[in-house]
Protein backbone atom coordinates (compact mmCIF):
# COMPACT_ATOMS: atom_id res chain seq x y z
CA UNK A 1 0.00 0.00 0.00
CA UNK A 2 1.26 3.37 -1.17
CA UNK A 3 2.14 5.70 2.01
CA UNK A 4 2.16 9.77 1.22
CA UNK A 5 5.22 11.11 2.77
CA UNK A 6 5.37 14.72 1.28
CA UNK A 7 3.57 17.93 2.07
CA UNK A 8 3.12 17.94 -1.92
CA UNK A 9 1.72 14.47 -2.27
CA UNK A 10 -0.98 15.59 0.62
CA UNK A 11 -1.70 18.60 -0.45
CA UNK A 12 -2.74 16.30 -4.53
CA UNK A 13 -3.96 13.84 -2.22
CA UNK A 14 -6.96 16.70 -0.41
CA UNK A 15 -6.89 17.79 -4.25
CA UNK A 16 -8.08 14.53 -5.56
CA UNK A 17 -10.83 14.55 -2.57
CA UNK A 18 -12.34 18.02 -3.49
CA UNK A 19 -12.75 16.67 -6.98
CA UNK A 20 -14.77 14.10 -6.48
CA UNK A 21 -16.57 15.58 -3.91
CA UNK A 22 -17.31 18.29 -6.61
CA UNK A 23 -18.19 15.68 -9.71
CA UNK A 24 -20.51 14.15 -7.15
CA UNK A 25 -22.61 17.97 -7.01
CA UNK A 26 -22.33 18.72 -10.44
CA UNK A 27 -22.60 14.76 -11.76
CA UNK A 28 -26.52 15.95 -10.42
CA UNK A 29 -27.55 18.94 -12.37
CA UNK A 30 -24.57 18.68 -14.99
CA UNK A 31 -25.06 14.62 -15.73
CA UNK A 32 -26.64 14.59 -18.85
CA UNK A 33 -23.96 17.46 -20.55
CA UNK A 34 -20.99 15.82 -18.72
CA UNK A 35 -22.03 11.85 -20.04
CA UNK A 36 -21.07 13.27 -23.56
CA UNK A 37 -17.83 15.20 -21.96
CA UNK A 38 -16.35 11.58 -20.21
CA UNK A 39 -17.35 9.59 -23.57
CA UNK A 40 -15.02 12.19 -25.45
CA UNK A 41 -12.21 12.67 -23.31
CA UNK A 42 -11.91 8.49 -22.95
CA UNK A 43 -11.11 8.72 -26.48
CA UNK A 44 -7.88 10.66 -25.48
CA UNK A 45 -4.63 8.11 -24.33
CA UNK A 46 -3.35 10.96 -21.88
CA UNK A 47 -6.89 11.33 -20.05
CA UNK A 48 -7.18 7.44 -19.69
CA UNK A 49 -3.53 7.13 -18.50
CA UNK A 50 -4.09 10.03 -15.67
CA UNK A 51 -7.85 8.01 -14.71
CA UNK A 52 -6.04 5.13 -14.34
CA UNK A 53 -3.73 6.46 -12.19
CA UNK A 54 -5.86 7.80 -9.96
CA UNK A 55 -8.32 5.15 -9.82
CA UNK A 56 -5.00 3.10 -8.58
CA UNK A 57 -4.34 5.83 -5.83
CA UNK A 58 -7.62 6.04 -4.57
CA UNK A 59 -8.07 2.17 -4.54
CA UNK A 60 -4.58 2.20 -2.67
CA UNK A 61 -5.33 4.35 -0.11
CA UNK A 62 -8.41 4.11 2.36
CA UNK A 63 -9.10 7.84 2.81
CA UNK A 64 -9.43 8.52 -0.77
CA UNK A 65 -11.56 5.46 -1.57
CA UNK A 66 -13.91 6.35 1.73
CA UNK A 67 -14.36 9.97 -0.13
CA UNK A 68 -15.63 8.33 -3.03
CA UNK A 69 -17.65 6.07 -1.55
CA UNK A 70 -19.59 8.85 0.33
CA UNK A 71 -18.85 10.54 -3.26
CA UNK A 72 -21.14 8.23 -4.90
CA UNK A 73 -23.41 7.98 -2.26
CA UNK A 74 -24.26 11.67 -2.79
CA UNK A 75 -24.46 11.33 -6.39
CA UNK A 76 -27.05 8.83 -5.79
CA UNK A 77 -29.06 10.65 -3.66
CA UNK A 78 -29.10 13.76 -5.38
CA UNK A 79 -30.38 11.99 -8.22
CA UNK A 80 -32.72 10.58 -6.41
CA UNK A 81 -34.11 14.14 -5.04
CA UNK A 82 -33.57 15.44 -8.49
CA UNK A 83 -35.81 12.39 -9.77
CA UNK A 84 -38.07 13.21 -7.06
CA UNK A 85 -38.60 17.41 -7.89
CA UNK A 86 -39.20 16.41 -11.32
CA UNK A 87 -42.12 13.62 -10.95
CA UNK A 88 -43.46 16.19 -7.97
CA UNK A 89 -42.78 19.12 -10.86
CA UNK A 90 -44.62 16.90 -13.33
CA UNK A 91 -47.36 15.71 -10.95
CA UNK A 92 -48.25 19.23 -10.18
CA UNK A 93 -48.29 20.75 -13.58
CA UNK A 94 -50.54 18.23 -14.69
CA UNK A 95 -52.66 18.84 -11.82
CA UNK A 96 -52.74 22.39 -12.72
CA UNK A 97 -53.50 21.47 -16.44
CA UNK A 98 -56.15 19.00 -15.60
CA UNK A 99 -57.79 21.08 -13.27
CA UNK A 100 -57.65 23.74 -16.04
CA UNK A 101 -59.23 21.98 -18.02
CA UNK A 102 -61.78 20.91 -15.73
CA UNK A 103 -62.59 24.47 -15.09
CA UNK A 104 -62.80 25.44 -18.70
CA UNK A 105 -65.35 22.44 -19.32
CA UNK A 106 -67.14 23.45 -16.49
CA UNK A 107 -67.81 27.24 -17.49
CA UNK A 108 -68.84 25.48 -21.24
CA UNK A 109 -71.17 23.93 -19.97
CA UNK A 110 -72.56 25.80 -17.73
CA UNK A 111 -72.95 28.59 -20.33
CA UNK A 112 -74.65 25.86 -22.26
CA UNK A 113 -76.91 24.79 -19.68
CA UNK A 114 -77.57 28.47 -19.41
CA UNK A 115 -78.42 29.44 -23.33
CA UNK A 116 -80.31 26.37 -23.05
CA UNK A 117 -82.31 27.84 -20.46
CA UNK A 118 -82.82 31.26 -22.07
CA UNK A 119 -83.95 30.02 -24.75
CA UNK A 120 -86.69 27.84 -22.74
CA UNK A 121 -87.34 30.91 -21.06
CA UNK A 122 -88.39 32.64 -24.09
CA UNK A 123 -90.44 29.79 -25.87
CA UNK A 124 -92.33 29.82 -22.70
CA UNK A 125 -93.22 33.45 -22.91
CA UNK A 126 -94.08 33.70 -26.45
CA UNK A 127 -96.47 31.01 -26.04
CA UNK A 128 -97.69 32.75 -23.15
CA UNK A 129 -98.09 35.63 -25.48
CA UNK A 130 -99.87 33.60 -28.06
CA UNK A 131 -101.98 32.69 -25.90
CA UNK A 132 -103.44 35.51 -24.38
CA UNK A 133 -103.30 37.21 -27.73
CA UNK A 134 -105.40 34.39 -28.77
CA UNK A 135 -107.75 34.88 -25.42
CA UNK A 136 -108.19 38.78 -25.76
CA UNK A 137 -108.96 38.11 -29.57
CA UNK A 138 -111.68 36.08 -28.93
CA UNK A 139 -113.12 38.39 -26.10
CA UNK A 140 -112.76 41.48 -28.68
CA UNK A 141 -114.40 39.15 -31.49
CA UNK A 142 -117.53 38.96 -28.82
CA UNK A 143 -117.50 42.63 -28.84
CA UNK A 144 -119.43 45.91 -31.24
CA UNK A 145 -116.58 47.20 -33.14
CA UNK A 146 -116.19 49.94 -34.86
CA UNK A 147 -113.35 52.76 -36.06
CA UNK A 148 -113.63 56.49 -34.10
CA UNK A 149 -115.11 58.00 -37.41
CA UNK A 150 -117.94 55.29 -37.11
CA UNK A 151 -118.06 55.99 -33.59
CA UNK A 152 -118.94 59.77 -34.28
CA UNK A 153 -121.66 58.79 -36.68
CA UNK A 154 -123.57 56.01 -34.42
CA UNK A 155 -123.33 58.09 -31.54
CA UNK A 156 -124.62 61.61 -33.51
CA UNK A 157 -127.49 59.52 -34.64
CA UNK A 158 -128.93 58.09 -30.94
CA UNK A 159 -132.26 58.53 -30.12
CA UNK A 160 -134.66 58.19 -27.40
CA UNK A 161 -134.80 54.24 -27.98
CA UNK A 162 -132.37 52.37 -26.73
CA UNK A 163 -129.11 51.96 -28.43
CA UNK A 164 -126.49 49.09 -27.22
CA UNK A 165 -123.92 51.51 -26.81
CA UNK A 166 -125.63 53.14 -24.12
CA UNK A 167 -125.92 50.61 -22.01
CA UNK A 168 -123.93 49.64 -19.14
CA UNK A 169 -120.45 47.51 -20.28
CA UNK A 170 -116.96 47.96 -20.75
CA UNK A 171 -115.30 49.59 -23.72
CA UNK A 172 -111.72 49.29 -25.09
CA UNK A 173 -110.00 52.08 -27.45
CA UNK A 174 -107.18 50.82 -29.42
CA UNK A 175 -104.43 52.99 -31.08
CA UNK A 176 -103.20 50.33 -33.66
CA UNK A 177 -99.95 49.89 -35.24
CA UNK A 178 -101.44 50.43 -38.86
CA UNK A 179 -105.06 51.50 -40.48
CA UNK A 180 -107.23 49.65 -39.58
CA UNK A 181 -108.50 47.10 -42.68
CA UNK A 182 -112.08 45.94 -42.80
CA UNK A 183 -112.05 41.26 -43.33
CA UNK A 184 -109.21 40.79 -41.65
CA UNK A 185 -109.15 38.19 -38.52
CA UNK A 186 -107.25 40.41 -35.79
CA UNK A 187 -105.02 43.58 -35.39
CA UNK A 188 -102.20 44.86 -33.88
CA UNK A 189 -102.31 48.06 -31.65
CA UNK A 190 -99.85 50.17 -29.86
CA UNK A 191 -101.88 51.07 -26.66
CA UNK A 192 -104.94 50.40 -25.57
CA UNK A 193 -107.85 51.87 -22.79
CA UNK A 194 -110.47 49.96 -20.75
CA UNK A 195 -113.22 51.50 -19.10
CA UNK A 196 -116.58 50.55 -17.77
CA UNK A 197 -119.23 52.96 -17.80
CA UNK A 198 -123.09 52.53 -17.13
CA UNK A 199 -122.96 54.25 -20.12
CA UNK A 200 -120.45 53.21 -22.78
CA UNK A 201 -121.46 55.92 -25.37
CA UNK A 202 -121.23 58.51 -23.35
CA UNK A 203 -117.97 57.50 -21.55
CA UNK A 204 -116.19 56.68 -24.80
CA UNK A 205 -117.52 60.65 -25.92
CA UNK A 206 -116.09 62.34 -22.90
CA UNK A 207 -112.76 60.81 -23.20
CA UNK A 208 -112.84 62.40 -27.41
CA UNK A 209 -114.17 65.43 -25.48
CA UNK A 210 -110.66 65.62 -23.60
CA UNK A 211 -112.60 65.17 -20.08
CA UNK A 212 -111.23 61.65 -19.65
CA UNK A 213 -107.93 60.09 -20.28
CA UNK A 214 -105.25 62.78 -21.54
CA UNK A 215 -103.35 60.81 -23.25
CA UNK A 216 -106.12 59.55 -25.57
CA UNK A 217 -107.63 62.43 -25.97
CA UNK A 218 -104.58 63.69 -27.01
CA UNK A 219 -104.23 60.22 -29.69
CA UNK A 220 -107.79 61.28 -30.84
CA UNK A 221 -107.08 64.74 -32.30
CA UNK A 222 -103.68 63.59 -33.81
CA UNK A 223 -104.12 59.88 -34.84
CA UNK A 224 -108.12 59.30 -35.12
CA UNK A 225 -107.83 57.54 -38.35
CA UNK A 226 -105.44 54.77 -36.20
CA UNK A 227 -108.15 54.47 -33.33
CA UNK A 228 -110.81 51.12 -32.51
CA UNK A 229 -113.53 51.25 -30.32
CA UNK A 230 -114.80 47.75 -28.97
CA UNK A 231 -117.96 47.49 -26.52
CA UNK A 232 -118.85 45.09 -24.45
CA UNK A 233 -122.61 45.18 -23.20
CA UNK A 234 -123.02 44.01 -19.72
CA UNK A 235 -119.81 43.34 -18.21
CA UNK A 236 -118.86 46.36 -15.96
CA UNK A 237 -117.54 44.07 -13.39
CA UNK A 238 -114.96 42.82 -15.24
CA UNK A 239 -112.84 45.60 -16.40
CA UNK A 240 -109.87 44.72 -14.65
CA UNK A 241 -109.73 40.94 -16.34
CA UNK A 242 -110.17 43.11 -19.62
CA UNK A 243 -107.26 45.24 -18.82
CA UNK A 244 -104.62 42.23 -17.65
CA UNK A 245 -105.97 40.52 -21.06
CA UNK A 246 -105.28 43.18 -22.97
CA UNK A 247 -102.31 44.65 -21.08
CA UNK A 248 -103.82 47.97 -20.75
CA UNK A 249 -102.57 48.44 -17.42
CA UNK A 250 -98.97 48.93 -19.17
CA UNK A 251 -100.64 51.96 -21.38
CA UNK A 252 -103.35 54.46 -21.17
CA UNK A 253 -104.73 53.28 -17.81
CA UNK A 254 -101.27 52.88 -16.66
CA UNK A 255 -101.86 56.67 -15.04
CA UNK A 256 -105.91 56.64 -15.07
CA UNK A 257 -107.88 53.65 -13.72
Amino acid sequence: MALLKTDEEGAMAGAKGKVVKIAAAGAIKYGPKAVGVVKKAAKNPQVRALAGKVAKEVAENPRLRKQAIQGAGKVARGAAVAAKGAGVIAVGKAGIAAARAKDKGAKVGDAAKQRMADAKEKRQEKKAEAAKAEQAMAVIGAAIKMTAAEFDEAYASLGPSVNPLETPGCYAVFLLSNPFKPGKGGFRYDEVYVGASDNMAEAVRRHFEGKGNVDLYADHRHKRDLQYLAFLPGCSDKRGDLMGLLGSDDSYNAYDW
